[in-house]
């Protein structure tokens, strides 16, 4: 094990979070690197200071003046900014609808014309054309 995987695996045992394997990986690479020894006990003093401060004592009243403190709702301004977004969420699918349609209705003309144009092409040359294979005709 390198000594910059062990220094994760160090974090990860502090915070016991290392697998048995990965532990075993890792005593076995304490054992041989002075260096990483030096940095698992540095930590480990760190974390034991760490857990021993005391929690801090906070004044009862503390809730109320941060709450206080605080910004107040606006309920109305709330209820505008909601009405505006389901008014323009309206107006998007009003939009969208009367776009489709258009392009729909559009599309629609277009095939008619595009049909006709086809039926009067199949019945002038065949189906086929003359020098196709499919042009037999099954009326026999």
């Amino acid at each position: 094990m390198r000594c910059h995987k062990a220094e994760h695996h160090i974090s990860l045992k502090l915070d016991n979070e290392l697998k048995p394997n990965q532990d075993l990986k890792l005593q076995k690479h304490l054992q041989r690197c002075a260096s990483c020894k030096k940095m698992y006990q540095d930590y480990q003093r760190i974390q034991t200071g760490l857990q021993n401060i005391p929690n801090p004592e906070f004044p009862p009243q503390l809730h109320h003046l941060v709450m206080t403190a605080l910004p107040g709702r606006n309920r109305k301004a709330e209820l505008h900014k909601m009405r505006l977004s389901l008014a323009t969420a309206a107006l998007s699918i009003v939009l969208s609808i009367t776009a489709g349609t258009y392009v729909g209705y559009q599309g629609y003309s277009s095939t008619q014309s595009y049909t006709q144009t086809l039926t009067e092409e199949v019945s002038s040359d065949g189906l086929f054309g003359e020098n196709s294979l499919m042009a037999v005709s099954y009326d026999e």
